[in-house]
């Protein structure tokens, strides 16, 4: 049980962390649905974490960098040695 409880109290200062960084930080899942995203967006981008989390991040991306991240996303989920994905986002303006 004490094992248990400090996951949860690892769980609840990662979290924490996250919630108060001055990036954004999103987890996705293997389609590209949000799982997590920071308060950091609402700063950035106008929207809340409950306005984005269960969508799917592709809906989020700028139209000019959609079919690049989601090449790059598929390589990634085949295993394909991506260093990283820099793409932009839409705000809460559609800009």
């Amino acid at each position: 049980m004490n094992d248990l409880q400090g996951d949860n109290d690892n769980q609840v200062v990662f979290k924490d962390l996250l919630d108060n960084a001055a990036d954004i930080v999103t987890v996705i899942d293997a389609q590209g649905i949000i799982l997590y995203q920071s308060t950091a967006i609402t700063t950035y981008l106008g929207f809340l974490p409950k306005d984005v989390i269960g969508k799917s991040i592709f809906a989020f991306l700028h139209p000019d960098d959609l079919y690049y991240t989601i090449k790059a996303f598929a390589g990634l989920m085949t295993g394909e040695d991506t260093d990283r994905i820099v793409t932009r986002l839409r705000n809460n303006q559609d800009h």
